[in-house]
């Protein structure tokens, strides 16, 4: 039976892993940059621990990403992993052929 979810069948563990790897971009993209934590959050206005939770892939706001990745001089796509996770091609790709 096919999938009746709305993301295209996506599970939640996907998400997880998507987001994990997000985390894991932005802390390698801060330590890069020379960061603690802490400056971090306080550059991009976050609460203290917030930044914790989200390179622990807990990731809730897409505004959180938005200013981290202000405060890192990056593009949010550049905190992005390459692929989605589940391997498919993102939904952009898609219409852009």
């Amino acid at each position: 039976m096919a999938s009746a979810e709305p993301d295209g069948g996506k599970t939640g563990d996907d998400d997880s892993a998507y987001d994990e790897a997000i985390g894991a971009n932005i802390r390698a993209a801060r330590e890069q940059a020379g960061m603690s934590r802490a400056t971090l959050e306080r550059e991009a206005g976050l609460r203290p621990a917030t930044l914790a939770s989200i390179e622990n892939g807990e990731l809730t706001y897409f505004s959180d990403l938005r200013a981290v990745a202000r405060a890192l001089r990056v593009r949010v796509v550049d905190l992005l992993p390459e692929e989605p996770a589940g391997g498919g091609e993102s939904p952009a790709a898609e219409t852009t052929q």
